[in-house]
Order: structure tokens, then sequence, then C-alpha cells
């Protein structure tokens, strides 16, 4: 990685890399400008350093007011005995407004001639107003896919493009003990350039973005071999120097909601049109808080407090179901029984019908005689008649038995 400072890189010993071993046409595409990537909107955790007031590097909030970015971006000289630039802090909008510095520390093994250890923190005088992210705890592996985040130039020398987040993606092409290496800048590979020294490279674990790698140097020209030095083996200094304000990443949703009906109380006597009052917790966060009414969705809130209107119930008994799902999907459910009274009245006893209540639509038996009726019968005029199924269809039904029965009486009488 290249800061905004003067480092000539092809002094550089002990390089991975050989562009000489290259033919000419891949030189040829590996160096051509580095790809921009997109604009980034997002990681918000991912600042610009200043020093006087004027930026120089990237760099990104791992605790609330811990930040970690690249050792050459702190330090005045490339050779020791180093100093620290004066008056530094760290912006969230492009340099615009900045948090003070209260302290800086670069790592103590930091060579600038070779860029070992190239890592440094620096601590803010007052929270950030965003989430920190998370540092790698295990290794980065070669293949991973990685997301380049950093304020610098689009190519070798376009000075006037520092200033924008913008990220672009790569993967990682080498591991050794203390760096990552990724290649190219062509197609939909982006790379780093001057300016993004200090910033971050992503990998997903877990389902969450960690920070795997600290932009620290780059071989001849932008985008041919970046090297970030490895978040993961600098994890115990960080922590060292954070004093207790490094992000440990979110706390894991282990269990489901609570949810309770405050309000009516069971078997309580309401109008038609009432409230419904719910409290719901999680040990990490509700997402959202349903109503139902008689197993018809009423309502959906996700912020509180979570106050529902009904109206028009029908008289009579009502089944109010609140539920609470969790930002990891998992649902509770709590239930009460009201009974609604009609205006001018008393609620009508359990099992009375009640036309305005909602009600879930009943699919109908496929074993009964039609709906509302019970299985092995048929409706005949006004009466239930039982008649035999499948086993029984050799029995003579009812009807034809007493007709028959009638013309013996008949015949009789004519004898």
């Amino acid at each position: 990685m290249r800061p905004l400072i003067p480092v000539i890189f092809s002094l550089l010993v002990g390089c991975s890399f050989d562009p000489a071993e290259l033919s000419p046409e891949e030189l040829q595409a590996m160096t051509r400008p580095i790809v921009n990537g997109a604009t980034d909107p997002g990681h918000p955790a991912v600042g610009m350093l200043t020093t006087q007031g004027s930026g120089i590097c990237t760099a990104t909030l791992v605790g609330t007011r811990t930040v970690l970015t690249a050792a050459h971006c702190v330090v005045q000289e490339k050779q020791a005995p180093y100093t620290l630039r004066p008056q530094m802090g760290w912006s969230l909008d492009g340099g615009n407004t900045s948090i003070a510095a209260a302290s800086v520390v670069f790592h103590p093994g930091y060579d600038g001639t070779q860029m070992d250890n190239d890592a440094a923190v620096v601590r803010l005088s007052q929270d950030a107003p965003v989430e920190p992210m998370l540092i790698a705890s295990t290794p980065p592996a070669q293949g991973e896919s990685i997301a380049l985040v950093g304020y610098g130039y689009t190519q070798d020398g376009a000075t006037s493009t520092f200033g924008t987040k913008r990220k672009a993606t790569n993967t990682i092409g080498k591991v050794t003990a203390t760096e990552i290496v990724f290649y190219g800048a062509t197609g939909s590979v982006g790379n780093i350039c001057n300016g993004d020294s200090g910033g971050p490279a992503f990998a997903h674990r877990g389902g969450e973005e960690v920070l795997v790698g600290i932009h620290s140097w780059g071989e001849g020209v932008c985008g041919v071999a970046e090297h970030d030095a490895r978040a993961d083996i600098h994890l115990q200094w960080v922590k060292q120097q954070a004093q207790g304000n490094l992000f440990e990443g979110k706390p894991k949703d282990t269990k489901p909601p609570e949810v309770v009906i405050v309000a009516p109380g069971a078997q309580a006597q309401v109008p038609p049109s009432f409230q419904v009052e719910i409290t719901a917790n999680d040990d990490v966060s509700v997402d959202r808080v349903e109503l139902f009414i008689d197993g018809q969705l009423l309502g959906t809130m996700q912020q509180g407090p979570f106050i529902f209107a009904t109206s028009a119930l029908g008289a009579g008994p009502h089944n109010l179901r609140a539920e609470a799902v969790d930002k990891a999907g998992r649902r509770s459910s709590t239930l009460v029984r009201v009974n609604v009274v009609a205006q001018g009245g008393e609620a009508p006893p359990p099992g009375a019908s009640s036309p305005a209540a909602p009600t879930s639509p009943q699919t109908p038996d496929p074993g009964a005689g039609g709906s509302g009726t019970p299985p092995g019968l048929e409706m005949v005029g006004a009466c239930n008649v039982a008649h035999g199924g499948p086993s029984s269809s050799s029995s003579l039904p009812l009807l034809p038995l007493l007709a028959l029965g009638l013309l013996l009486l008949l015949r009789r009488a004519r004898s």
C-alpha cells in the first residue's frame, strides 16, 4: 500500500512476486490502471485518518473509541528513530469533521524499510457514533474472497481522486506468516492504491464481515501486487492498546423473545372497540410484534410501545394472540380470551355466534355429508337420516322399506 508520503517500494526486499517473470502480455494486463470499484456508501466504521485537519490515510473503527490503521501512516520518518505526526484525528465524513486522537501508538516491531508489523492504534478522545468492526481471530486463507475499502487514489498519480470512500473485491492470492497478498486490477477485480494505506480488507466469517488485513504496501504500480498486514496476528497487541475498548462482536441470540398481553386481561369484558397493550423483550433485539384476533392478523409493529386498536368486534368471546419475533427469527406467543359486550347489553354466553368477529375460514371435512353435517349423516328434508357406508351398500333405503310395508298392509286388506 502506498501512503501519501513517499516510499520507494522498488527498494523493498523479500518480495513474493516478481513482474519480470511475466510475459509482456501478462505484464500489460496486470499493470493497467486500477479498477475503481464502486463508491461505498456502507462500511461506516471505515473513516479517514487525518493530521492537522488534512486526510492522509484510511483507518477502521474497531472499538467505540479505538481505531486501527497502518504504522507508516502515523509516523513522520521512514527510518528509526520514528516520531509521530501532529494533531491526529479520525473522520467519518471524508475529512469535513474529525474526532481528535487522545493517543497514538505504533507496533514496537515496526520496520519502515521492510514494512514489518505495519500496524498502529489511535485512541480517540470520545466515542464515535457508529458501530465498530470485528478483527479476525483466525488466519486468512488463500483463495478467500475479500472486500477492499479505502479513500485512496483510483490509479497512480491521480491525487484528485483521494477522499472518496470506495470498495472493490479481490481474492487472497498468497498468505505469509505476517501478510496477505492480492494481485491484479482488471475486469471485475479491484485493488488498492496510495491513500488506501491503513484501510481494511474484510472477509465473511460466520455470517458477518471481519477485518482480516491492514493495507500496507505494494509492488510496482498500483494493482500489480498489494500487501496487507495480517490482522489476526496483531489482535492481542491491539487488544492491549485498546485498554478494554475493543469490539468483540455482536452478542449471540440464544433465547426466544418474551411476550405478554398487558391489557385487557383474561376473560375481561370489553366493548366492541378497544386497545390491546403488549410488551416484548429479547436477549438481543425484538424484530416485530404481531397481534392476531381469532386467528386473523390484525397488525404488525416493529417499535414499541406496542399498542393495537381493535374496531367493531362482534359481541361474544374472542381470542387475542400476541406473537413476538426476534432478529434471529425465533418466535413466541401468548393467548388471552376476552368477551365483547354489545353496546347496551351483556356479553352472550360462550358458544354464541359473533357475526362481526373475524373468523378463520373453515375447510369442510371430506368425510362429512356436507358443511356442518356429522360424518355418516345426510340431510333428508329437515331430518338427519343415517345411511350406511360402502360396506352397507346392499341395505335397502328407509323410505322404500316404508313404502313396501304400506303396500303389504294394503294387500292384506284386499284379501
